[in-house]
């Protein structure tokens, strides 16, 4: 055998693929991390477009499993039926639901920072920490930059989910998140007794401690507050 083919069956092995998935979706999340925590700028750096084209890779991977997860073949109907009968298979999936959802939030959060024309004030949060000698009394917060910001991190949170999809694979932690799963129920029902007495005593504090105050989003936020 030659040794391209030796090495073509060693690499289409499914243990080995499975590890190197694991360890490029690693790196993934650590340059995800990196750009969130100390190169996030008005301007998409290189480690960003590289992040771009990464999670333009995983959409192309949705795609190719929307066209093979219908149980039917194409020589059965239409190509639009094929279609809708994937999209249906693949939504189906809570993953993939959590793969759509990163995969809006990244590319929303990556495009609103173009639509920043001026520079940023000294004073703004995505400026001060870089000027050691900067004397500001206020912070000042841009507003596109800061849903940018803020997008892009619930796309991390998404993509870090997406970690016990690989757990599951586990002989101990995979039958562990099933069972986790499956109390989700119970722990939704056990919430909703606790919201009551929750609620109850926010009511009664918040009566006793500020009665008759004027502001009504104060009233509210101390209910639940405390």
């Amino acid at each position: 055998t030659p040794p391209f083919m030796r090495f073509a069956l060693f690499y289409s092995a499914p243990r080995v693929i499975f590890t190197t998935h694991n360890i490029s979706f690693a790196i993934f999340l650590t340059l995800f991390a990196r750009v969130l925590l100390l190169d996030f700028g008005t301007k998409p750096s290189w480690t960003e477009w590289v992040l771009f084209f990464w999670v333009f890779c995983f959409v192309l991977e949705e795609i190719r499993q929307i066209l093979e997860a219908p149980s039917i073949s194409k020589k059965q109907g239409a190509f639009v039926h094929y279609i809708r009968k994937g999209l249906i298979e693949w939504i189906t999936d809570s993953w993939n639901i959590i793969d759509l959802l990163g995969f809006v939030t990244f590319y929303i959060g990556f495009f609103m920072r173009f639509g920043i024309q001026e520079e940023l004030e000294e004073c703004d949060a995505y400026m001060i920490y870089q000027n050691e000698t900067s004397n500001c009394e206020e912070m000042t917060v841009n507003k596109n930059m800061y849903w940018s910001h803020g997008l892009m991190c619930i796309s991390f949170v998404l993509y870090c989910l997406r970690l016990l999809h690989i757990f599951t694979m586990s002989h101990n932690l995979g039958p562990k998140l099933v069972m986790i799963r499956k109390m989700m129920k119970d722990i939704f029902v056990l919430l909703a007794i606790l919201a009551v007495f929750i609620l109850s005593y926010g009511v009664v504090s918040q009566a006793l401690l500020y009665p008759n105050h004027n502001d009504v989003l104060f009233t509210f936020r101390r209910m639940f507050r405390r």
